[in-house]
């Protein structure tokens, strides 16, 4: 007897639920993450605009809106030091989905997001090179491949180097 109250309200709720979530606006949540300049205070809202564009991004009829999404998801959780691993599914999701169109910006997140966020220098030059190999001919090439060079070498030297070098 108790169960035929329950199946219905379990279902009245999932479907509310479900509801909530559907027409997610993507780009007000862009707005948003756009307006704070500081989201590694706000961990609580920053996950769940990440949700929010998780879900737009899903909801997406095109591919250059989910490609939009989920690289603004993932800016957003690279900006926060405990979730930059997540940033990197979000772009890898990009990378993997729409090589051609979005792969070199979001390969190149990848990258710096592993050099910079996460000092991971071995994960960064791999990502770098797998950048090289792939769009030798893009207009980041150049700046990829010095990126590279920096980071294989592993140390600010070669940095210091080419500053002095292009000093008067």
């Amino acid at each position: 007897m108790k169960l035929k109250f329950w199946a219905p309200t379990a279902l009245a709720t999932l479907a509310a639920l479900a509801a909530c979530s559907r027409g997610v606006d993507g780009e007000a949540a862009i707005k948003e993450l756009a307006a704070k300049q500081n989201w590694s205070e706000d961990s609580t809202g920053s996950y769940a605009l990440a949700q929010r564009l998780e879900t737009a991004a899903n909801e997406a009829k095109s591919d250059s809106l989910w490609a939009r999404y989920q690289l603004a998801a993932g800016d957003l959780e690279a900006q926060i030091p405990s979730r930059a691993l997540f940033a990197i599914r979000y772009y890898m999701r990009v990378v993997d989905s729409l090589p051609d169109s979005y792969g070199p910006r979001a390969l190149f997140a990848v990258a710096t997001t592993f050099d910079v966020n996460l000092n991971d220098r071995m994960r960064a030059g791999q990502a770098y090179e797998l950048f090289m190999q792939r769009y030798p001919q893009h207009p980041w090439a150049g700046r990829v491949d010095t990126l590279l060079q920096i980071t294989r070498s592993g140390a600010d030297t070669v940095l210091m180097q080419q500053i002095q070098a292009t000093q008067p």
